[in-house]
Parts: C-alpha cells; structure tokens; sequence
C-alpha cells in the first residue's frame, strides 16, 4: 500500500480551485479546457490526455515523454498532432500551454480523489 499523505503546502494552490463553493467553476473550467480530449479518448480509446501530461511533465522534451508512455517517436508525434487538432494550433503557447498543464494537473487529482 502506497501512503497518500500531503503537506497543504504542497498543494496549496490546488486546493483553493477545490473548494465545494466553486466545483461548477472547476468543473466548467476542466470541461472547456479538456473536454475535446476526453471525450476523443473516451470515443477512440486513445490517450492523449495520459500523453499530454507527461508532454508537460517532462518540459516538452519528446525523448523523455515516448520514453515514460514506452512509445515510438513517431506514435508520440501522433498523438501530439492529434492533439493540436482537437484543441487549436495555440495549445503550446505559453498561456494556453500552462492552462492546459494546470487542467490536466487538477484532472489527475481529481482521479486520485476518486480512487479508493
């Protein structure tokens, strides 16, 4: 069994966008952020939501991330582009990059939640 406990330093940013007075708020901000992936992943069984956060995690760098999914580079240049499509050629800008890294980050949580 893995311990699950966290400092409220640790995600003290996180936690105010948890708060129960603003879940509609959260919730229509991860669907407008989000929503294309999901629901794409969820129709065709793909992973681009799994594939665009270790993108982020690993600062964009393309070696890394096909490593850390055990993918090709060209199924990881796939899936980016893929990606692009659904959500717009400004999603690697730094203001849509770093929203999209904040959604998939309360995304992930918000999985961790949920699970027993």
């Amino acid at each position: 069994m893995t311990d699950r406990g966290a400092t409220a330093d640790e995600y003290a940013m996180f936690a105010l966008l948890f708060d129960t007075g603003r879940a509609q708020e959260l919730d229509r901000f991860l669907g407008d952020t989000l929503q294309p992936l999901l629901d794409y992943d969820a129709r065709r069984s793909t992973r681009l939501v799994a594939t665009l956060s270790a993108y982020f995690t690993h600062s964009g760098n393309l070696t890394r991330t096909a490593g850390a999914l055990h993918v090709h580079l060209n199924t990881l240049l796939k899936r980016l582009d893929r990606a692009g499509s659904l959500l717009g050629p400004d999603w690697r800008e730094p203001d849509r990059a770093l929203q999209l890294q904040v959604a998939l980050r309360l995304h992930d949580l918000r999985g961790q939640l949920d699970r027993p």
